[in-house]
């Protein structure tokens, strides 16, 4: 037995992704978030792999970035929860302002992973 949608509360009943699917705004939203988590991934996990070669290599005074250091004190997966973290907030600020301000949010994704790729650039310059 279907319980029908109330107009007053959408989601009850339906998966999330499905009004996503049907709402003709957020449609384009789907493969374009799918987009910008590789593409702030690829940046940032190739940070994350040359920091890791960078510090075994060099040490923790190798590190300029204070808050890397600070993470890295913690532990490595302290580390590695901190990029993820980092992925996650752009990701969901893509999300939120991509159907009002398209270009705002394809500027978060292009400095996020700039970020990221500058950072392995250095890491990989440290080397």
């Amino acid at each position: 037995m279907r319980s029908e949608h109330s107009a007053s509360a959408p989601w009850r009943g339906r998966p999330a992704i499905d009004l996503l699917r049907d709402n003709p705004r957020t449609r384009r939203l789907l493969p374009a978030a799918a987009a910008a988590l590789i593409a702030v991934g690829v940046g940032q996990l190739a940070d994350l792999i040359t920091f890791t070669s960078m510090v075994r290599a060099h040490g923790l005074d190798a590190e300029a970035n204070p808050v890397a250091r600070a993470a890295l004190e913690m532990g490595m997966p302290t580390v590695i929860a901190l990029k993820a973290l980092l992925i996650l907030l752009v990701l969901a600020l893509f999300v939120a302002d991509s159907p009002r301000h398209p270009r705002t949010a394809a500027m978060i994704i292009t400095i996020a992973t700039m970020a990221g790729l500058l950072g392995a650039a250095s890491n990989i310059a440290t080397l």
